[in-house]
């Protein structure tokens, strides 16, 4: 009465477009197939809730927003399917409640995100491709970029979060303090894997009244 135990599979897609660049007009639909398993609870008279659950992500054509040369050298912003990608993890959640006013909450999840294919080419320039990847010269006007198996970016490992939350009663007021606090672990934040594009570790915290 107090547990569920579900699961989910999901597919769908991402309509393709258009862009002013040129050599980068269009782009394709962006799929996923996305598997979930879970389970959520209720224990001990409903003061403890826990819930888990695992996922798996894979995306095809996955379409990626960026900075770069078109075709005929102009910088611009454009979008385009670069290859595919896996995303996987587990998260737990978490809410206790040790007195009547009074919530603890955490919350953590693990995050293995990859791509499994990346691939892109940009034109020839008067330097070799500004990039952390692999890159090699595919013909005379274009090199071939190649990221794959690097770690998705805006892909943290460890993201946990830590709440409490404290209700005072006065007459017929409630004055609610709440404190919260977030981890996240290194991550890529640029789309060509240069050194200054990763971040380490960070916290963020926040109170409210």
């Amino acid at each position: 009465p107090r547990s569920l135990l579900y699961a989910s599979y999901e597919n769908g897609f991402r309509s393709g477009g258009f862009s002013l660049s040129v050599g980068r007009e269009t782009y394709q639909p962006e799929y996923i197939d996305a598997y979930t398993v879970g389970m959520k609870n209720r224990f001990f008279e409903n003061k403890l809730q826990l819930n888990i659950e695992a996922f798996l992500w894979k995306y095809r054509d996955q379409q990626v927003t960026h900075a770069g040369i078109d075709a005929r050298g102009i910088q611009g912003n454009f979008t385009e399917n670069v290859g595919r990608s896996t995303n996987k993890g587990v998260e737990v959640e978490a809410q206790y409640l040790p007195l009547p006013d009074t919530l603890l909450a955490v919350n953590a999840q693990y995050l293995d995100a990859k791509y499994d294919s990346f691939v892109y080419q940009v034109p020839v320039g008067n330097a070799p491709p500004y990039t952390g990847c692999a890159y090699s010269r595919a013909s005379t006007t274009l090199y071939t970029v190649d990221c794959s198996g690097k770690q998705a970016y805006q892909s943290p490992k460890w993201t946990v979060n830590l709440g409490v939350q404290q209700t005072l009663h006065f007459g017929g007021t409630d004055v609610i303090l709440r404190g919260d606090t977030q981890y996240k672990s290194s991550r890529v934040i640029g789309f060509d894997y240069l050194p200054f594009q990763t971040i380490g570790g960070n916290w963020l915290s926040s109170a409210q009244i």
